[in-house]
């Protein structure tokens, strides 16, 4: 009786089928500036179509981590993914990330994402994926600091060479940046009306602006010099007027770009630059130190040191940035104190997916020299120019008049 029971005891079940496993999802650390740091997320871990011509990317990524972005990217308005690993096909890769916040085939259209030449730095069947940067085939802007935002719903940076210092890009939360201003500045913010136009510079884009000679003062809140030449195919390109404070989901944002600002309406464009330098300098906070300006070149002759609220990226290999350009302005820092070479790859695309505020960005470049429009054109000049060279007609008189009208 007892054996049978023993028997019995050391019977062993049948093994049970493993449930599956959910997918895990990434983490958000959020920034006191704003934004938030990601955690476990791998780039290299996508699954891409074999086909290497291939426009959908829009399955790669599982449902329960694009929807984690989506939420992240609305609730934070930026996201910083440090650590991913060097990867061949890292453009791949970079286009189907963006293309869980934007509707599908978006990043393939001219209307959605900007598009770039391969001589303009665009990268070869991934147009919509540009070189920035100091290494070879990549578009260098020179333009010290200029506070702006993207001519997209969202931007993505990603590093894939780093220099040992400077080269950070600048970030500052546009919410914070409206809430930062005196009652009497919240009000004047919300009445103006902005009109941007390429009056003032080259016909863009900024980085052949600044071959052409325009310059920002040293925080980069206001044009400190037009263009002293314009592009053959300049055109004025000016915008409707649009809101110098905007809606980012509930929330008042300042949005203002002051190196294509052509006038608030009713105000002369002195007068228009000089509220926009006032309005930005108060939303960014006092600097702690302000770089004095080259009398030749205009270009700030050491680094300007900005206070809390403005957040600089260090950028090391792997790291990936993507933001909301109406919750976040940025601006780039002088090449002259890069210790090292850099290269970025861009993308700038909507973001129909990630419920953002919605082609804000796109009047802050009007005719504005960016993607397929003037591509080619463009890429002729990258070619040709080397700071600012003979090869455009000049337009010194027309600048000088431009500055009294």
């Amino acid at each position: 009786m007892s054996s049978d029971r023993s028997k019995r005891r050391r019977t062993t079940p049948p093994t049970a089928t493993p449930l599956p496993t959910a997918t895990p999802l990434p983490t958000a650390t959020p920034l006191p500036t704003g934004g938030a740091v990601v955690h476990g997320f791998d780039l290299g871990a996508l699954i891409l179509p074999e086909e290497q011509g291939s426009t959908s990317f829009e399955d790669v990524v599982p449902e329960s981590v694009a929807h984690f972005m989506r939420d992240a990217i609305k609730t934070h308005g930026m996201l910083i993914i440090r650590g991913q690993r060097p990867s061949e096909e890292r453009a791949r890769e970079l286009v189907a990330f963006a293309s869980q916040f934007a509707a599908p085939g978006a990043l393939f259209d001219p209307v959605r994402a900007i598009q770039f030449e391969v001589d303009g730095g665009g990268q070869p069947g991934l147009p919509m994926v540009r070189a920035l940067g100091t290494v070879k085939d990549s578009m260098l802007c020179r333009m010290g600091y200029e506070w702006h935002v993207d001519a997209s719903d969202l931007t993505i940076l990603y590093c894939e060479t780093a220099p040992a210092a400077g080269a950070e890009t600048l970030f500052a939360n546009a919410i914070e940046m409206h809430e930062a201003l005196s009652p009497e500045q919240q009000a004047l913010a919300e009445s103006l009306r902005v009109v941007y136009s390429a009056r003032y510079s080259a016909g863009g884009p900024a980085w052949l602006d600044a071959e052409c000679g325009l310059r920002m003062n040293a925080t980069g809140t206001r044009l400190a010099r037009p263009a002293l030449r314009r592009k053959p195919t300049w055109e004025l390109g000016a915008s409707q007027p649009v809101p110098a404070a905007i809606d980012v989901h509930g929330r008042r944002a300042l949005q203002l770009s002051p190196k294509n600002l052509d006038h608030f309406v009713g105000y002369e464009h002195e007068a228009s630059q000089r509220i926009a330098h006032e309005l930005l300098s108060a939303g960014l906070g006092a600097p702690v130190s302000v770089a004095p300006l080259d009398p030749d070149s205009l270009l700030p002759t050491r680094p300007t040191e900005f206070g809390p609220r403005v957040y600089a990226h260090q950028w090391e290999a792997g790291d990936l940035i993507v933001w909301d350009n109406g919750y976040f302005a940025h601006s780039t820092t002088p090449v002259e104190f890069y210790r090292g070479e850099r290269k970025i790859l861009q993308i700038m695309f909507s973001g129909e997916r990630a419920g953002v505020a919605g082609g804000s960005g796109r009047l802050m470049n009007p005719g504005g020299g960016q993607g397929t429009a003037q591509g080619e054109e463009d890429a002729r000049l990258a070619q040709a120019l080397s700071g600012v060279r003979s090869g455009l007609p000049s337009t010194r008189d027309q600048a000088e008049e431009a500055q009294k009208t």
